[in-house]
């Protein structure tokens, strides 16, 4: 850690091994990763913090999970590659060559399978051609009391899919009714989702409804709305903001993660709390819970009945 305190040093990499480690040894299918169980990171990330560093974070490869994997038997195979001299590549693999391919002549043949592997079953795998192997993530940390990044770089709204935090709507029926007796018996599949093959077949996801017509557009132009901007003063919440927000609970039925609308409205994750703490200032009058932030710690809920009374709007019929 004392070149990461060192100013002169512009710049540190730094190896943590410990998830591939781990999936050498131990079934990490159900583990939470998090920086409790990664010490080194976390040591690092603090020392980073102190130094006012910016973090670049990545990974030089991702893993295949172990769930019940085919197992190939070839002489000389990795887990997931073997040397082009072992034979041809067949039915879920590929060939590759280069100078970036550190293998033997700089051939090898990758599985891109992800249900099978090489020798030994350990937890995980990696070294083929499957994306969850090929996907890495890049990422940029910075201490959140470092005002400003580099030149050109913007601080960023959480990066996770809407639909990772959005609830998944009830399955629709695979087959049709009984028919009464003495007619013919027909089934009737489901249209395909859209969601593609994966673990899990989903139905449609929900899509967020359309906001009830002007309701939005009604609180921002109500004079109580100009009453709250001007009793918050220089610490008011922008108009653009707080429509977005309002708007993304809105098409969610009054309940949405809260990271799913600051991606909705661009809010930076450092300026989450702030930003929610402006909005419930700016919305809730009187003090009364108009947005609230549920018990779960993550979910933010609108009433809506309560917003109309507190903004004047009349009741929806």
């Amino acid at each position: 850690m004392a070149a990461v305190r060192e100013p002169e040093v512009p710049v540190i990499g730094v190896v943590i091994n410990a998830i591939d480690d781990a999936t050498h040894k131990n079934d990490v299918s159900a583990w939470d990763w998090d920086l409790r169980s990664l010490d080194p990171l976390r040591a690092l990330l603090e020392t980073a913090v102190s130094a006012r560093r910016a973090v670049i974070l990545t990974s030089d490869h991702g893993h295949v999970v172990e769930r019940n994997t085919e197992a190939l038997s070839i002489s000389g195979a990795e887990s997931r590659w073997r040397p082009a001299s072992t034979g041809v590549a067949g039915d879920g693999e590929v060939p590759v060559s280069g100078p970036r391919v550190v293998a033997p002549r700089g051939e090898a043949v990758l599985l891109w399978r992800d249900d099978a592997h090489y020798g030994p079953r350990h937890a995980g795998y990696h070294g083929g051609a499957s994306l969850a192997e090929l996907t890495i993530p890049v990422l940029v940390f910075q201490a959140a009391t470092v005002a400003t990044g580099a030149a050109g770089w913007e601080q960023a709204a959480p990066q996770v899919p809407l639909w990772w935090n959005d609830p998944i709507g009830p399955a629709r029926a695979t087959e049709a009714p009984p028919q009464p007796s003495g007619q013919p018996k027909k089934t009737k599949k489901t249209e395909a989702s859209g969601q593609g093959d994966g673990l899990f077949e989903l139905d449609d996801l929900p899509t967020p409804s359309a906001a009830p017509a002007g309701l939005v557009e009604a609180v921002l132009a109500s004079t109580t709305y100009a009453e709250q901007k001007r009793m918050a003063g220089r610490r008011a919440l922008d108009d653009g903001t707080a429509e977005a927000v309002l708007r993304a609970l809105v098409e969610r039925g009054g309940r949405a993660h809260q990271d799913t609308v600051a991606a909705a409205a661009g809010i930076p994750i450092a300026d989450v709390g702030q930003v929610f703490a402006a909005v419930r200032r700016l919305l809730n009058v009187d003090g009364y819970g108009v947005i609230e932030l549920d018990t779960d710690g993550v979910t933010l809920r609108l009433d809506e009945r309560l917003l109309r009374e507190q903004f004047e709007l009349g009741v929806e019929r």
